[in-house]
């Protein structure tokens, strides 16, 4: 910082003595301006000869004054500090409390104003490892009662499978809300061309853009003292349908009707050492917004979970689906794929 005083200085010397030498260089050519036009043209060397002579103080003055920087730098004072003086700031009575206070935590932190305290401080916050333990936020689990809601899923992985990447696998952790919260492990198949719908909520539903088709996963909780195995028939239809705190209802979808058709048991474990699976067949009907009434299919595969039940739900065209072509073969096979995996 001294060598940068002595900089600006000697830029200052020399721009004032170039200033002053210049003014004496045009006074004095001035006085030897010829008379005549002819005097001008007759004596030039003579008119540089004296210029040159003239020039010759500013070249000893420049030189003394290089050689003058060290001895200038030598008695320069100290760059001044921004540091807070302390011993103005009286702590001794009690009227001057407030005084007391802030002298012993500026006295306890170190800190004194100059940029390199501040330095010091921050490079001591660095070394100090935190202790503080980093929180996970969990997803908030409201209290539906028995209605099938969205399940929120993390880590998510898709891949497409199969001949011609027709298919695609979706793999995801559910956090998922039974008799306590844990992670369960899901996976199913279904084709690659199907939109995902509500991904930024962590949801699980996927939608066939040409014909409306989609599928969803859902859980509910099961009625009391009931499993699985054992709850009505209608529970799925009231779960998915009914419930106006359902996904599917509170999405838009008006609901006219819904009825049961069946609801089988395709694995049964009594004793808990894997989870009881059923397949449910549910017809039902919406209504758009311009009036008319659609008559649809839903395919449901549950899993029993604690006391939940976690579902895979299939919507179709009731004449498509019935027709068993290919919009059937389709919604066959996801439910199929459909895997939980605690």
């Amino acid at each position: 910082m001294k060598m940068k005083h002595v900089y600006r200085l000697f830029l200052a010397i020399i721009s004032v003595s170039e200033h002053c030498i210049n003014s004496f260089q045009e006074v004095s050519v001035a006085k030897r301006t010829p008379s005549s036009f002819f005097e001008k043209y007759e004596s030039p060397s003579s008119t540089r000869k004296d210029l040159c002579s003239k020039a010759e103080p500013r070249r000893k003055f420049l030189t003394r004054t290089i050689f003058s920087l060290p001895f200038i730098a030598a008695i320069l004072p100290e760059d001044a500090s921004a540091g807070i003086d302390l011993s103005g700031i009286s702590s001794g009575s009690a009227s001057s409390s407030q005084n007391g206070i802030l002298l012993e935590q500026l006295k306890a932190g170190g800190y004194d104003g100059s940029a390199g305290s501040r330095v010091q401080q921050i490079e001591q916050i660095k070394k100090e490892p935190s202790t503080s333990p980093v929180k996970t936020l969990q997803p908030k689990i409201e209290d539906e009662g028995n209605a099938a809601v969205n399940v929120f899923v993390d880590d998510v992985r898709m891949t497409n499978i199969g001949l011609g990447k027709l298919k695609t696998k979706f793999e995801g952790s559910i956090v998922f809300s039974g008799s306590k919260t844990r992670y369960l492990r899901t996976t199913f198949e279904f084709p690659s061309d199907w939109l995902q719908l509500e991904k930024a909520f962590g949801g699980i539903q996927f939608v066939d853009q040409r014909n409306g088709d989609k599928l969803y996963v859902l859980q509910a909780r099961l009625p009391d003292d009931k499993t699985l195995a054992d709850v009505p028939k209608a529970f799925f239809g009231e779960a998915i349908f009914g419930d106006q705190k359902g996904a599917i209802p509170r999405s838009g979808n008006v609901i006219d009707e819904f009825k049961v058709t069946y609801a089988k048991v395709t694995s049964d474990c009594p004793e808990g050492m894997c989870s009881t699976r059923r397949r449910a067949l549910i017809k039902y009907s919406t209504v758009t917004g311009n009036g008319y009434r659609v008559e649809r299919r839903a395919l449901v595969d549950a899993f029993e979970v604690g006391t939940t039940a976690l579902m895979m739900v299939t919507s179709s065209n009731a004449n498509k689906f019935e027709a068993k072509g290919a919009e059937r073969e389709t919604v066959d096979a996801i439910v199929d794929s459909f895997r939980v995996e605690a």
